[in-house]
């Protein structure tokens, strides 16, 4: 699974497979909204079907700038 962070406030369900759907399969996304404003916190949780995927992503869009943001993609559990 994936942590995203830095995301715009506006950031939508579609601007996310828009921008992790090309390397495969969506197994899983959240996108945490702030409960005051309805709008983005700012991360996100993405998981795929196949680990390779989930690997390209992240070593692909990690401090990618989408919208004038940097955005940061870790590893938000570690594969045993």
């Amino acid at each position: 699974m994936l942590r995203v962070l830095n995301l715009f406030d506006d950031v939508t369900e579609q601007d996310v497979d828009a921008l992790f759907s090309p390397f495969g399969a969506l197994k899983n996304k959240f996108i945490a909204v702030d409960p005051n404003t309805g709008r983005s916190a700012g991360f996100a949780f993405i998981s795929y079907v196949n680990e390779e995927d989930e690997n390209r992503a992240l070593r692909d869009l990690d401090g990618s700038i989408i919208r004038d943001n940097v955005i940061h993609v870790e590893l938000a559990i570690s594969r045993t």
